[in-house]
């Protein structure tokens, strides 16, 4: 079996989505190398390219949860018949913010789809790559994170017991996703958001989407509030129904307070041995506003604790994100 850092996944889900060259893409399963043309290998494997009719899914599946209805009207006088991707590509241009959303979503789910050809052809084991694809999962829908700081988040989250999981900062509901997935089945799962909040805020029309996201037996609870405000914290101990907090994700307001009022009014609500995660550890130089790491520097030093990071990721506009976990 290969390692997964020994294949090139951005070139493999380049391969799976090819139907443009006339060559074959081969996947050299000795070295884990991708390549285009040439004589066939020997130990290598052709990579066949996935279906049409895959993509055309994919597209209207992102045309129909397009929220502006000019917008996705338009976006739909594009998918006449079977799906042409230039057309699409080309309405699409004119909306950037929506561009970026298609960009986003397809890089993921081609990379998950990339994860899926190899486990299936039994070149890297299923469960190698189950973080991977969760991560990836949660990117699709919305997360904004890096998927190897995610999934290494997730492998650690993995296996333990998580009957109750608070976050603060719902945004689009991509790391609600991951939560679902991991913890118990019978689990209390809290989410909390400010509508219209300067550090995101979930839409109206996005709450059914993600009640959806709580497995059966789960209990999902989307709080539309502040989470600086005492009684939303009184709130959130009220839903988790006596419980300590297992795992507690930060990641609403990126302010120096702020941030720090998160911490003090929630971090006594979890449990001796839980876990408290905070987003955007690293420094953001191109974004001054989010001062996570002020605190995260200074929490870091009383505290056993590890680091998830990525700063070679910078997507071009300059170093961000970054997971520390606080084990409490």
């Amino acid at each position: 079996m290969l390692r997964l850092n020994e294949v090139n996944l951005e070139q493999l889900a380049e391969a799976l989505g090819d139907h443009d060259h006339a060559g074959d893409w081969w996947l050299d399963f000795r070295s884990g190398a991708v390549s285009l043309g040439g004589e066939p290998l020997q130990g290598g494997l052709v990579i066949e390219p996935l279906g049409a009719d895959e993509l055309d899914y994919e597209i209207r599946e992102f045309v129909v949860q397009v929220v502006d209805g000019d917008a996705r009207a338009l976006l739909e006088s594009a998918l006449t018949g079977r799906v042409a991707f230039q057309p699409f590509a080309e309405r699409l241009h004119e909306f950037p913010l929506l561009e970026e959303d298609w960009s986003r979503v397809h890089t993921a789910r081609m990379r998950r789809r990339a994860l899926e050809w190899l486990a299936g052809h039994g070149l890297v084991a299923r469960e190698a790559v189950l973080a991977d694809q969760i991560a990836l999962r949660a990117l699709e829908w919305g997360a904004f994170q890096k998927a190897g700081e995610l999934a290494a988040l997730i492998r650690l989250l993995r296996g333990r017991e998580l009957r109750a999981v608070v976050e603060i900062g719902t945004a689009r509901g991509g790391t609600l996703y991951v939560w679902c997935r991991l913890a118990d089945p019978d689990a209390v799962i809290v989410s909390v958001d400010l509508p219209g909040g300067r550090f995101g805020g979930v839409e109206d029309s996005e709450i059914p989407k993600l009640r959806s996201l709580a497995k059966r037996g789960q209990r999902l609870h989307l709080v539309r509030s502040n989470s600086h405000d005492p009684s939303t914290a009184s709130e959130v101990a009220a839903l988790i129904e006596g419980q300590r907090i297992d795992f507690l994700m930060i990641d609403g307001d990126h302010s120096l307070d702020g941030v720090r009022q998160d911490f003090e009014l929630y971090s006594p609500l979890v449990r001796p041995g839980g876990l408290i995660a905070f987003h955007d550890i690293l420094p953001h130089p191109s974004v001054p506003e989010c001062e996570v790491e002020l605190l995260w520097r200074e929490l870091k030093q009383h505290h056993r604790h590890v680091e998830f990071l990525e700063p070679e990721d910078d997507r071009g506009w300059g170093q961000w994100g970054g997971i520390g976990v606080l084990f409490w």
